[in-house]
């Protein structure tokens, strides 16, 4: 398909790339890397691509071609706007980092997962929080995403990841108040103790009076 001199900017390849074209496709021509690391992941469902759901919950976007369609580039970029409805949004620079930082994560806490992970997660549990804005948005993410892993070491892998995160937004947005440090030094480790003890996720109340 011949393009205008003017929308060059629409398509990009990187065919020295180890993983090009890193998805199943029999027009490598046509095969878009503008959007490596795709702009839509956190919308879940309502992306507009071909995925699936593993058992265990994990977007898997192995069989998708929709961000890298040439003439998708307008559609990806309106579903996107999806993302910045709370005022919150990440860069392509921003959520690369934000993959790096998920990659480290797991290498320093010996696990090992598939696909995006906890991020789509926390980005849709943590957007309406009150207490993030554009500023602390990018910082607190990456925060979250080590304290996830961290603490579903702690907790023993008792909790799935839907309860751990959840768990991590009622604290922050309740008796955190918004402070990373609160939830990482005491309200997770709190609950981390709780499980330990041989007790239930569900009996588990914070106690903030024995916060020091």
């Amino acid at each position: 398909m011949p393009q205008k001199p003017e929308e060059h900017y629409r398509f990009f390849q990187n065919r020295e790339c180890e993983f090009f074209p890193c998805h199943p496709t029999d027009r490598p021509e046509n095969f878009n890397c503008l959007f490596c690391f795709c702009p839509l992941y956190a919308l879940g469902r309502r992306c507009g691509g071909s995925f699936q759901y593993t058992d265990s919950g994990i977007k898997d976007c192995s069989g998708c071609l929709f961000p890298h369609r040439r003439e998708n580039y307008d559609r990806v970029l309106a579903l996107n706007e999806e993302t910045s409805a709370h005022g919150l949004r990440l860069t392509e620079d921003q959520a690369l980092s934000l993959v790096h930082t998920r990659e480290e994560s797991l290498k320093k806490t010996g696990r090992v997962e598939f696909g995006g992970g906890v991020i789509e997660r926390l980005i849709r549990a943590f957007c309406d929080s009150p207490y993030l804005s554009q500023d602390n948005y990018v910082e607190t993410l990456h925060a979250l995403v080590d304290l996830f892993y961290e603490f579903k070491n702690e907790t023993l892998d008792l909790l799935s990841d839907a309860e751990l995160v959840s768990f991590m937004k009622q604290a922050f947005d309740g008796a955190c108040a918004g402070s990373i440090d609160l939830l990482a030094w005491q309200a997770l480790p709190a609950l981390a103790q709780h499980l330990h003890e041989g007790r239930s996720f569900k009996s588990f109340r914070l106690d903030t009076e024995a916060w020091v």
